[in-house]
């Protein structure tokens, strides 16, 4: 592994990628954006003062820094991208795909045509953009109401569900301005009705050696209200009699439609599973995912690690080939919800039984949370043997965790655990609306 490592993001990231770097007798090196302190300067041994965290100054932060290797943290795909743009071969190593790699990853008609030579199946739709409403209304009336429109370059804008065509109409200007302002067009798919999102974590290395890890199923993930909440492994495969087979399937399709883009370290293949008990491939992510406490709690690796060695060019070490997930771990993300910011004036927290809860603080007291994290006050996950075991104990740490003088979700995060449809594990994407809006 690399003995200098800075991290380009503050907050969070920089702690997570600190804490291997300690197991290693690895430097990790931080950058601060005028920060005194915080949860990434006291956990990182060096800090460089950037004036931003564009990638111009990050690039000469990681040259003054002398480190030999620069990680991204957990920035989004299209953030990576600009990175990679602008890295100069002669800057330290910047632990991320090549740039042509992340163009075809974002590149959604691109993963459709990977996605078909390596018959994975993907979400049914166009395999083109449409750059005429005609065009568009005559594929959605071809894929059949409701239909999601999505920009050809993923990350760019968010996507927008179409219930008919006077949302079409409504919607199409203003997205279509939007593609033809980065180069792309506009995509019309259809809507999985009642999907369950799971996320498959894939290994790949730079011989094109592709393992499927673990997966993560998103119970929620709705921003608007500060809830999200993930579990491993996936109560759906674990309830369904023909669930591992189903999870092997899956397995094989992750690590199939990798290897093509050229994706190196890990990867996220995001699947939607429908009512019908069908899965398809919507999208992918490189990188160190910030959910990934549960798998790394079920499989007992060291993702940051894992990741750093891939990177390095060595081969998939003997642990993954050897690696089998066991128990049951829940993440949650605890969120300030009133949208002030100011300095954390205690975080209690209950006693942490070792391996079965894990704490991962984006806060630290005195300090004002990072803004790179926004709302996240910190990342709590917990641990059993069985489902019900974990989803215990990650409640009653809910319970009890506090960052004063914050007002959190945890009361939100504590409803969802204590739902009986979400404890039987009989849920999907319609969860958030129906606590939401009791019927």
């Amino acid at each position: 592994m690399t003995d200098r490592i800075l991290v380009l993001s503050p907050g969070e990231a920089a702690a997570r990628v600190a804490r291997t770097c300690k197991r290693f007798g690895a430097t990790a090196i931080t950058v601060s954006v005028g920060e005194s302190g915080g949860v990434h300067v006291d956990a990182c041994d060096e800090v460089v003062v950037v004036p931003s965290l564009e990638p111009l100054a990050l690039v000469e932060a990681a040259r003054a820094s002398r480190a030999t290797a620069a990680h991204p943290g957990y920035a989004s795909m299209a953030e990576v991208r600009a990175l990679r743009a602008a890295w100069p071969e002669d800057a330290p190593r910047l632990l991320a795909p090549s740039e042509a790699a992340l163009h075809d990853a974002l590149d959604r008609r691109r993963l459709r045509e990977v996605a078909e030579a390596t018959s994975v199946r993907f979400v049914e739709g166009a395999a083109v953009g449409f750059e005429k409403l005609a065009d568009a209304i005559e594929a959605a009336d071809a894929l059949t109401y409701p239909i999601r429109l999505r920009l050809s370059t993923s990350g760019v804008a968010p996507s927008r569900r179409i219930d008919d065509e006077d949302a079409l109409f409504a919607s199409w200007d203003e997205l279509h301005a939007t593609a033809k302002a980065v180069g792309a067009t506009v995509m019309v798919e259809r809507e999985v009705h009642r999907a369950r999102r799971i996320d498959v974590l894939v290994a790949v290395d730079t011989t094109g050696e592709a393992i499927a890890l673990a997966e993560v199923e998103i119970a929620l993930a709705e921003s608007g209200v500060g809830v999200d909440l993930e579990e491993s492994p996936s109560p759906e495969l674990e309830i369904r009699p023909d669930g591992e087979a189903v999870r092997l399937a899956m397995f094989e399709s992750a690590a199939r439609i990798v290897p093509p883009l050229g994706l190196v370290g890990l990867v996220t293949v995001r699947f939607f599973f429908d009512a019908d008990g069908h899965f398809h491939v919507a999208g992918l992510r490189a990188g160190l995912p910030r959910h990934h406490g549960a798998i790394e709690m079920v499989s007992g690796l060291d993702l940051v690690s894992l990741e750093l060695a891939l990177h390095a060019g060595e081969p998939m070490p003997d642990e993954v080939h050897s690696m089998q997930p066991s128990g049951h771990a829940l993440g949650a993300s605890l969120r300030a919800q009133d949208g002030q910011r100011v300095p954390v004036r205690d975080v209690r927290a209950p006693p942490q039984p070792q391996r079965k809860v894990r704490f991962d603080p984006s806060v630290l007291e005195g300090h004002v949370p990072p803004a790179v994290d926004r709302d996240l006050l910190m990342r709590i996950a917990s641990y059993g043997p069985i489902r019900h075991v974990a989803l215990l104990g990650l409640d009653r740490m809910l319970a009890e965790v506090d960052v004063a003088p914050y007002r959190t979700n945890a009361r939100s995060l504590r409803a969802v655990l204590a739902d009986d449809a979400y404890r039987a594990g009989k849920f999907d994407a319609t969860l958030a609306e129906r606590l939401r809006y009791p019927r």
